[in-house]
């Protein structure tokens, strides 16, 4: 996933021929994770 400033700045992980997510991917699985796991320890 890569970063903002590897988007802005052009870096080869950052082209979508490299990598097919945005920086906002890593976002979305930081907040998937943290829901699980809570989930996990409420159970």
């Amino acid at each position: 996933m890569p970063s903002l400033k590897s988007i802005e700045g052009g870096g080869y992980g950052s082209i979508p021929a490299n990598n097919p997510v945005g920086a906002e991917a890593g976002k979305q699985l930081v907040d998937r994770t943290v829901r699980e796991l809570r989930d996990m320890w409420d159970k």
